[in-house]
């Protein structure tokens, strides 16, 4: 076919498909979202829109097209949900689709031309006006100039032609709040609050304040707290505390006990005014509560689901005979059960009206309280499984960061197990100790081999270090997750070893970093130049400092990667977490068919997907 014949077939096959009908609302219909895509959804690197020249025969007028690597969406057809509504794009070839299989997955909109292009030129001037616009890769700081969004111009808009749009855009859209307000909260007129803690080392407050690490734990222990015996509410905090006490074993990783946990159960039972084994009494539990803190940034992409809404937090550390801080942290990890647009974002605003309050007020804690109360209350959490008895709790995970108990820091995670305690498990996306002995080893080729098979998705944060490793050969498999996180040095990092060559270097330095940053101790070590905790313990009256991970820090390549030229991060957490909160709070759940800017936010929405 010459050149001129097949323009003139594509102009006929365009005319025959706009003539007809499309089949828009049965694909509705046929194609399912896909769950899978909640936390590792497929991300779009380019968005464009164009003004179709006649609008088609359901009376759009717009084409929203997102491009995608190609072969990375399996099949002609992309669902998601935009606030109610399910949207599909297409990649069939068909109804204003050019080209089957290439990447470019169209949808066909109404638009009001007016409203989309005015909104596009407000928010670019927004974003060009805030000193505080930042963007981020995963965890670290993008430093790229605003050049991008300073070259764009809606008079570059023609009917017709596509019209690149700055995936900076579909973020932040409003002032950023008080991150001393709305996300980490450790203003000692909050944590201190008489009415909400209890202070075992002078009996101020009260003693049952829902903020209290006693009534946390009550509420933990049975799906109806109001019914429990002190003495069962004793039983399940001394069930935690055992686990300190007994040598174990958790995915085939030795946990030596910590004895000197002892120490402090005695010291509880002493102001308790019990003998070795009583009760308990929760008032007098040693552990101040230094922070309370909203991780909605760790959701999933709602475009595909709502099992995982984020985290609430609360923060604690131990405390001695005499009432000094002891660096031993407990953090209550909630998850949020939120599971619609409109709940979600109703209950991120809770959290940002927060920013038109005095903080350590009467009102501002009572709102607070009716915030936490969300997830810190029985019966607050999802339907447990056949294998997990929750209580009706929403905790997610228990852990605890120490060194009070012996001088080599350790870090450990609690779970509920099938009898309803707190019982150790493996820590997520770290790999036993003995993976990282940065030696030619089988057990580092190991780690080396996960890292290089799975470059790609490690890079884009979409990967899981799994509880189990193939060998080769008998046993089929061997344990690969660990079931604590030792941190012996503050240099503390994640390598294969220095030797060029595999099997046992690293070949990206992208992926080393993330998969090390993503582990509890090089979190918390040598990845974020911190010294062990991220949230520093404080005597009453004084508030706990903050890592410069969550402030801002710049930190050279631990690995020295690239040789010669290691790369410098840069993070800010609390910036992050900030924008992520502005972009959550303007999301539209509105039950009509969403909009360009809807859809794209939900098609460049990467979470966070780590632990910290």
């Amino acid at each position: 076919m010459t050149p001129r014949n097949f323009l003139f077939a594509m102009i006929l096959f365009s005319f025959y498909q706009c003539g007809k009908k499309s089949d828009y609302a049965s694909l509705v219909q046929k194609i399912n979202v896909n769950p899978a895509f909640e936390m590792e959804p497929p991300i779009a690197d380019n968005i464009f829109i164009k003004e179709l020249g006649t609008p088609d025969k359901e009376n759009n007028n717009f084409q929203l097209i997102a491009e995608f690597t190609k072969g990375e969406i399996k099949g002609a057809y992309h669902a998601l949900m935009v606030g109610d509504e399910k949207v599909v794009l297409r990649d069939d070839g068909k109804f204003g689709d050019e080209k089957a299989g290439d990447g470019l997955f169209i949808l066909n909109l109404n638009e009001d031309k007016n409203a989309i292009l005015s909104e596009l030129e407000n928010r670019q001037k927004l974003i060009l006006s805030e000193e505080e616009f930042a963007t981020f890769d995963n965890r670290v700081l993008n430093k790229k100039p605003k050049d991008e969004l300073r070259r764009f111009s809606i008079k570059d808009f023609v009917k017709g032609k596509i019209l690149k749009l700055p995936i900076d855009f579909f973020r932040k859209g409003k002032k950023l709040s008080d991150q001393t307000k709305t996300l980490m909260i450790t203003n000692t007129s909050v944590v201190e609050d008489p009415t909400r803690i209890f202070n075992p080392c002078t009996g101020i407050g009260n003693p049952t304040g829902p903020w209290t690490f006693g009534e946390l734990m009550r509420q933990m222990a049975s799906e109806d707290p109001t019914t429990l015996t002190d003495l069962e509410v004793s039983n399940f905090v001394r069930t935690w505390l055992n686990a300190w006490r007994f040598d174990t074993i958790v995915n085939g990783d030795p946990i030596p006990s910590r004895t000197n946990i002892n120490n402090l159960i005695s010291d509880w039972e002493s102001k308790s005014g019990v003998a070795s084994g009583g009760i308990l009494k929760m008032q007098f539990a040693p552990f101040k509560l230094i922070a309370i803190v909203n991780r909605l940034d760790l959701r999933g992409n709602s475009g595909y689901g709502f099992t995982n809404a984020g985290e609430g937090r609360m923060v604690f550390n131990a405390l001695s005979p005499t009432c000094f801080p002891l660096r031993f942290t407990v953090i209550f990890e909630y998850g949020v059960n939120k599971r619609t647009c409109t709940a979600l974002k109703a209950y991120a605003n809770e959290w940002n009206l927060l920013d038109s309050l005095t903080i350590g007020t009467p009102t501002y804690n009572a709102a607070l309280e009716s915030i936490t109360n969300q997830f810190t209350l029985a019966n607050t959490g999802p339907t447990a499984d056949s294998l997990i008895d929750n209580n009706g709790s929403s905790l997610n995970q228990l852990r605890t960061n120490e060194n009070a108990l012996n001088p080599l820091w350790e870090l450990r995670e609690f779970s509920f197990n099938a009898s309803g305690t707190l019982g150790l498990t493996t820590v997520k996306q770290e790999p036993a100790a003995k993976y990282n002995a940065k030696i030619n080893n089988i057990d580092v080729e190991r780690l080396v081999s996960f890292i290089n098979s799975n470059t790609t998705n490690i890079e884009n944060n979409n990967y899981t270090v799994p509880n189990e490793i193939p060998t080769g050969g008998t046993p089929a498999t061997t344990p690969f997750l660990a079931g604590k996180s030792l941190v012996p040095t503050t240099s503390l990092h994640w390598n294969g070893t220095n030797n060029s060559n595999p099997p046992t270097f690293i070949i990206s330095d992208s992926a080393r970093h993330i998969f090390s940053l993503n582990t509890c101790n090089g979190c918390h070590a040598g990845e974020t130049n911190t010294s062990f905790t991220h949230i520093n313990p404080a005597s009453f009256g004084s508030p706990a400092t903050l890592s410069g991970f969550l402030t801002g820090i710049t930190v050279v390549d631990p690995a020295g990667r690239p040789s010669g030229v290691p790369t410098s991060r840069t993070f800010n957490d609390l910036l992050r977490r900030r924008n992520d909160l502005a972009d959550l709070i303007t999301t539209n759940c509105l039950r009509k068919r969403p909009g360009v800017m809807e859809i794209a936010s939900r098609l460049s929405f990467r979470p966070v997907k780590m632990t910290h």
